[in-house]
């Protein structure tokens, strides 16, 4: 078993390796689809390219959007000839119908330009679906797929015409972080409850001592509107004047205040029990020992699998009486 630090490096340093090989690191460059919602992970990841793309070109993107507000004249006036990166994640196929209409759009309206997906999760229902996705993708000159798992990179180079390359999630990017507040508690559990749930009864774990239950989907009601305001002073003392700067340094602080959130639940706690990949993820960044449940789709499981089943602080049940014994042993 290797130290979570170690095998984070390792991760990170594969991750830039690989992206930096596949554009020119010297063009202006636009990252879209921003995850306006309250799930942490998604900001995490997003929070992970931006600082992984900011490293390798030494610039902010030069446009950002989310799926809804996308602007082909902002974006063509900001970014006349550089490559176009598509946020990763776990919504590349069809369990998240929306997010795939706005990257299948994309890549119709680009068909020349170079377009980069940054690493998912591939999940389809169908392989109908699944050859609606490979016709788009066949009538594209020049778009690169990074897949998390091995399992998404299979389907990808058996179905898709376009080049396919494995790497790690893009929040390990962020790299290892500081618990913030007190330990409140031995043991957080914290479970999904949207259609990515799987048969796991987390109902069953009520026997762990001095545990919480919790999930990370909720946020105040004046979040965005104090964000927003915050945001727009900063734009201001900064000279950030033009829309898509304003923009993005409201997606910034909306991702930067999200992620916090995350993370003071996750360090309110010695073991992280979960079936989030991000909270795997970025319990792992903590350094917080972590026992992970697959979700419905084997999106976890495959992950950790691929990279970081070696790191000392990461297990994995399938059964409560596992969790259980995982958590009796570590007391």
């Amino acid at each position: 078993m290797k130290l979570y630090t170690h095998v984070i490096e390792e991760l990170v340093n594969d991750l830039k390796e690989k992206l930096s090989l596949l554009f020119d690191t010297t063009k202006p460059y636009a990252l879209l689809d921003f995850p306006d919602h309250q799930n942490v992970g998604d900001s995490a990841i997003w929070l992970g390219e931006v600082k992984l793309l900011e490293q390798l070109t030494k610039r902010a993107p030069s446009y950002v959007c989310t799926y809804k507000n996308f602007d082909a004249k902002e974006f063509e006036e900001n970014v006349k000839e550089g490559p176009i990166f598509l946020h990763g994640g776990g919504n590349f196929g069809d369990i998240w119908p929306w997010y795939q209409d706005f990257r299948e759009s994309i890549l119709k309206k680009y068909p020349d330009r170079l377009i980069i997906q940054l690493p998912q999760t591939l999940g389809f229902s169908s392989q109908d679906k699944v050859d609606r996705c490979a016709k788009v993708i066949a009538q594209h000159k020049n778009f690169i797929l990074m897949t998390r798992d091995s399992v998404s990179y299979d389907l990808a180079k058996e179905n898709f015409q376009c080049k396919v390359l494995m790497a790690p999630d893009s929040a390990l990017c962020l790299g290892p972080l500081e618990k913030q507040g007190k330990t409140k508690h031995n043991v957080l559990v914290l479970s999904r409850t949207d259609k990515e749930k799987g048969s796991f009864d987390f109902n069953e774990l009520t026997s762990i001592d001095d545990h919480i239950n919790a999930d990370w989907i909720t946020e105040p009601s004046n979040f965005k509107s104090v964000t927003k305001l915050r945001s727009a002073i900063e734009a201001l003392a900064t000279f950030s004047l033009s829309r898509s700067s304003r923009r993005f340094i409201f997606y910034q602080n909306l991702a930067n205040g999200r992620l916090d959130r995350g993370v003071k639940l996750l360090s309110s706690c010695n073991v992280v029990v979960t079936d989030r990949l991000h909270a795997h993820i970025l319990s792992t960044l903590l350094g917080l020992p972590n026992i992970s449940i697959d979700n419905n789709y084997g999106k976890i499981k495959n992950f950790i699998k691929a990279w970081t089943s070696e790191c000392n602080i990461v297990h994995q049940a399938k059964t409560p009486s596992e969790v259980l014994s995982i958590v009796r042993n570590r007391a």
